[in-house]
């Protein structure tokens, strides 16, 4: 559900996020690359990826995502997450993040897209074990 609903959200965020959304966006991604436990840096990957979708002004689109929110902290995934959180994982969360970040700082709908997209996509493998 993720995959369907994020990538238009941050590709929408991209067009119409104000330079208060873009702050705080930044200081999400800033926090969870301080991040030193998987406590932490989910915590910090939850409040970016919520401050992403808010900065797409859109009341439905935000209802969505705190429903999908809802199932993504329940503790089947919240389980998952933990069991296939490794250094090397978050790196490259770490890394995508950033990217996603720089896109919409560019104001680059399609870039963000694309990056939010193929993040998600890294995640889902990860969590159901395909690679």
């Amino acid at each position: 559900m993720r995959l369907l609903i994020e990538p238009p959200v941050t590709a929408l965020a991209a067009r119409v996020a104000t330079q208060a959304d873009l702050d705080r966006i930044k200081h999400c991604l800033d926090q969870g690359n301080r991040s030193d436990d998987h406590e932490s840096f989910e915590m910090w990957d939850a409040r970016l990826h919520h401050a992403i979708a808010q900065a797409a002004h859109n009341g439905l689109l935000m209802c969505v995502f705190d429903v999908v929110t809802t199932a993504r902290n329940s503790p089947v995934w919240g389980s998952l997450k933990r069991r296939t959180a490794t250094p090397e994982r978050l790196r490259c969360y770490r890394a995508e993040h950033t990217e996603i970040v720089e896109a919409l700082h560019d104001r680059d709908p399609e870039a963000a897209e694309t990056r939010m997209r193929r993040h998600l996509e890294h995640v889902s493998d990860n969590l159901l074990g395909r690679h």
